[in-house]
């Protein structure tokens, strides 16, 4: 089941994505809605299966990480014509946070089906990896 409630997120990441919402909606006036939050490891597996993701552990299963959808006129925006997406990605990174759209460091947007544009993740200096291997907490990555 997808899990929108982003109580579900890490406290650290719940703040910053608050701020990154709050900022789009009223500074930016974006419709912006979060599509989805923290998942299980069945979903996570179910999703790998059809494809929607490509990878077996992620962010959203530690709370580390969501999915945002920008509406306009009411409609989900699959693509980043009206350029919101980029707007979410700018205020998003300028937060700590690593952005779905910009994957592939390209500069281009939306090309090559390996950005995922309303990503969104934060974990500042440190890899999946090592956040499993400190016991699921934040590493300490001093020196």
């Amino acid at each position: 089941m997808r899990q929108k409630d982003i109580m579900l997120l890490d406290v650290r990441f719940r703040h910053v994505l608050i701020e990154i919402l709050g900022i789009l909606r009223g500074k930016l006036s974006i419709d912006i809605q979060v599509l989805e939050t923290r998942r299980d490891r069945t979903r996570q597996k179910m999703l790998r299966k059809k494809g929607a993701s490509k990878v077996n552990i992620g962010w959203h299963q530690f709370g580390l990480a969501a999915d945002l959808g920008i509406f306009a006129d009411g409609v989900y925006q699959v693509d980043d014509r009206l350029g919101r997406y980029l707007k979410l990605g700018f205020v998003a990174m300028a937060f700590g946070c690593r952005w779905g759209g910009n994957w592939d460091m390209d500069r281009h947007i939306g090309e090559g089906g390996e950005n995922d544009l309303g990503h969104v993740e934060y974990h500042p200096n440190f890899s999946l990896q090592q956040y499993i291997e400190a016991g699921e907490q934040w590493p300490s990555l001093a020196g």
